[in-house]
């Protein structure tokens, strides 16, 4: 696969070979920005239906047009929640995607522990 998606818990590891391009798109399931569509209006989403994200809530129900609005009044609130929710991408979610792009040599999930704990701090709450 040429292109993979991610959220908080890294879901890049599927077993499938990554060929000569590497592209991975990291996505909140509360991130209003990346689920916004006019389609809201009249269709139920995917992200509603089944399995949801972590960070939504199961009470958040579809109703046509109120979700809609409810989903356009989130956007501009989406980079003023904690990091790692909404918009507000947490610096630490970064690590395992860019492992997975850039394939470092001797790379190791103890160097990304470090990472992840040397970031951590310096993460805006």
């Amino acid at each position: 696969a040429m292109v993979r998606f991610t959220a908080q818990e890294n879901t890049l590891d599927s077993g499938k070979r990554w060929g000569p391009i590497r592209n991975v798109y990291i996505q909140y399931a509360s991130d209003p920005m990346v689920f916004f569509s006019p389609d809201l209006m009249i269709k139920q989403p995917e992200w509603l239906q089944g399995k949801r994200g972590p960070d939504v809530s199961p009470h958040l129900n579809w109703y046509p047009v109120v979700t809609f609005l409810k989903v356009a009044f989130d956007l501009p609130m989406a980079i003023s929640v904690p990091a790692g929710y909404g918009h507000n991408y947490a610096p630490a979610h970064y690590i395992d995607a860019w492992v997975a792009v850039t394939d470092p040599q001797d790379w190791s999930e103890e160097k990304s522990k470090r990472l992840s704990d040397l970031i951590i701090p310096l993460t805006p709450l």
